[in-house]
């Protein structure tokens, strides 16, 4: 720092409490139970759906990479959808960094859907 020209230096800035990035925790003991009991719940919602699919892409016959592109409201048909066209390809999703997305990373865990931690603006760094 340079002095002013009273010949007097300007207060240093405060350090900071936390590293700018931190890694992303894997998961807590409230995420993996939260994911259970969603995984059980949308298991369970799963037996009640009825559902027919038109593929008019052709994604099962598609060899290579596909990436699937839904809206919120389908979340919870993800899984199903997933076991019955999918399951022989490997899926993952992206989740947000936060505490929320750990609890959804938790549910895809037990549907055998990896998760991608990432956000566009938040720890995009890491």
């Amino acid at each position: 720092m340079t002095p002013d020209p009273a010949g007097e230096s300007p207060p240093a800035p405060p350090p900071r409490k936390h590293a700018r990035f931190q890694p992303v925790p894997a998961s807590s003991w409230k995420a993996s139970l939260a994911g259970w009991g969603l995984a059980t719940f949308i298991r369970l919602y799963s037996l009640t759906l009825r559902f027919r699919i038109e593929d008019r892409a052709g994604m099962e016959t598609i060899a290579g990479t596909v990436i699937w592109a839904f809206w919120h409201n389908r979340l919870l048909t993800l899984p199903a959808v997933y076991r019955r066209m999918a399951k022989h390809r490997p899926l993952a999703g992206l989740t947000s960094p936060s505490k929320d997305g750990a609890v959804v990373a938790a549910v895809m865990k037990r549907f055998g859907i990896g998760s991608v931690r990432g956000s566009s603006n938040k720890r995009a760094a890491q």
